[in-house]
Order: structure tokens, then sequence, then C-alpha cells
């Protein structure tokens, strides 16, 4: 399993140094600095994969780690025969189009549609993602009792299904980059109508988000659980609420960039209330109210300084990182 997360570390990497002279991208530095992260990313979870079901029974854990292995590679065996049969039917019905193609299309939609309703498609795979890491705590609570008859329990449940569907996502999510960058003709017509509502015409050069975002999740499956729903809730959520509230009612911009000041206020709102319903799912231990309350707002103060300052690097990595890590780190001192 390690190894496929090193190989993939690998091929991010490269594709970045590959690809970033090409004229499209050159003139966007955050591109090639985003590339270098996802791989980066991969090799860090390599490192602490080993770690990921850290306090369950030893032999509940390798049953663990070998379904996670085992269904990885069927997923990889999946694209490989999707890829393959995808291609025949592009050739067979004359779909094989250039990317160059495609990307124009992108860009007329984008200027057709109203873009606030293109974002809000967009927005709802973020909530539906982090509705289903909230979705599978409670599932495996309601269920507890039951699975202690089979010697497990929700807590080992929950942990191990945000491991597999985010490490799944990621693959399903970065696979599709690569293969949208470099091979494009062997997309299916799935694909390219999944991505037509969810790419952004900044991203058809690069990666899209959903990549760096789920990879910036797993970190905090070692953390409490309160850490890891509200850090995803956030990453997903705040970022969606600042995006779709921003383009909505927004008119002043932010250092004359697409983001407003009322998104910038939106996503801090929604921190502290992501922080607040977090506590009410699943309670913050050792916090009373008032800690959470400075909690969250020095999580919303730091989640608008991201949105603020930071140019260069992808906020869909930055929010969930910085603030799980500031909650994670608040709760350890309490």
């Amino acid at each position: 399993m390690q190894l496929y997360l090193i190989s993939f570390g690998f091929i991010n990497i490269h594709y970045a140094f590959n690809s970033r002279k090409n004229v499209e991208k050159s003139q966007f530095e955050e591109y090639f600095i985003n590339e270098i992260i996802t791989g980066i990313l991969f090799f860090c979870l390599a490192v602490y994969y080993p770690f990921l079901f850290t306090g369950i029974p030893s032999e509940i854990k390798s049953q663990f780690y070998f379904h996670l292995w085992d269904s990885l590679t069927v997923h990889l065996l999946c694209w490989k025969i999707y890829l393959y049969f995808s291609k025949k039917n592009n050739i067979k019905k004359n779909r094989g189009f250039p990317y160059s193609i495609w990307k124009m299309i992108i860009i007329g939609m984008h200027n057709e549609e109203d873009d606030s309703r293109l974002d809000l498609k967009r927005k709802i795979m973020h909530f539906l993602t982090s509705a289903g890491v909230v979705g599978a705590y409670l599932l495996s609570a309601k269920v507890n009792s039951w699975l202690l008859g089979f010697g497990l329990t929700g807590e080992y449940i929950t942990r191990y299904i945000w491991v597999v569907f985010g490490i799944h996502l990621i693959w399903i999510m970065n696979i599709q980059d690569l293969i949208r960058l470099t091979q494009f003709n062997r997309l299916g017509r799935f694909a390219t109508r999944w991505l037509e509502n969810s790419i952004r015409p900044k991203e058809l050069n690069t990666f899209t988000s959903a990549a760096i975002m789920l990879l910036s999740w797993l970190p905090f499956v070692l953390a409490p659980f309160q850490v890891m729903m509200a850090a995803a809730l956030i990453g997903a959520n705040s970022d969606a609420m600042a995006s779709i509230l921003g383009k909505r009612f927004g008119k002043k911009k932010i250092n004359s960039s697409k983001k407003t000041y009322v998104g910038l206020i939106a996503g801090g709102l929604s921190t502290i209330l992501i922080i607040n319903i977090t506590h009410i799912i699943l309670p913050f231990q050792n916090l009373n109210i008032i800690q959470i309350q400075i909690l969250s707002l020095i999580t919303a103060i730091a989640f608008m300084g991201i949105d603020y300052f930071v140019k260069n690097i992808s906020d869909n990595f930055l929010n969930p990182i910085i603030c799980g890590g500031i909650i994670w780190f608040f709760m350890s001192i309490f």
C-alpha cells in the first residue's frame, strides 16, 4: 500500500516539473506549487499510513489494512479497464476531440451560464463529502452495540470508513486529473460530464482542488474525532459559504482578486458555526462553553487570514490543515 502512495507522490511531482514550462501554465506559479504539495502529501500519507489505526486491536487492525490494500488494488484495476474501453468507445462514437477543444467548451459554459450556479454545483459536492464524514460517525455510533458482538466498536468502524472513503476519493480525483491533463482522449463521457460540473476555468491547466483538500483531511484521522470532523467541515463548508455568499452579495474585492469582503466574513462566521455544531454532535472534552467560543473565534480569524493573505497556495489545503491544527492544539492543552 505504501508503494502505491510513494509511486503516486513521484508521479505527481514528475508531472509538475515536466509540465512547468507549458505556455499556459508558466505564468501561474501557484499551479506548480500546488502540484508539488499534492505529491508531497502522498509521501506524508505513506509515512503516517502505518499509524492510521493506532489503538485498534492488532487482529482487527491487520484486517483493516488488508482490505484497504485489497480494495485499492481492485480500484486501480477498474481504472485500467475503464480507460481501455472508454478510449475504444470514444473512437467508435467519434468523441476523440483534443483537450484544447474541451477546454474551450468549459470556458464557453462559464461565459454563457451564471457562474454562481456552476459554483453552487461544485460546492454541493463539498457539502456531500463533509456530510459523509458526519454520517459515518453517526451511523457507526448508532450500531455500536451491534458491532460489539463482532469484537468491533463504532470508533473502529468510523475511523476505517473515513480512511477508506478518503483514500479512494483521492485516487479517483487524482487519477482523473492526471489522465485529463496527459491523455484526455482516454476519458469516457461519464468522466468528462463529471468534470464539466466540477472544474473551474483556472483549473483547466492543473489539478482540481479535490485531491489536495482530501489529502489535507487525512492526518486528522490520528486526532480526536472532534478534530477530524471540524477540520473536514471547515475545509469543505466554510470555503463553500465564502464562495457562494461572496459571489452573490459581495461587491468590494480583496486586493483586486475575485474574493470579496462579504465572502471573507461569511467564511469566518461559518467556521464559528461549524465548531459549535461539532460540539453539539460530538462535544469537545474538557472545554467549557467560553473556551469553545474562544477556540471558534481564533479558528475563524485563522480562516479569514488564509483567505486574505495567501495567494499561491490552495486554500483548500491550508484551511483544513491550519484550522484543524489549531483545534487539535487547543484540545491538547486543556
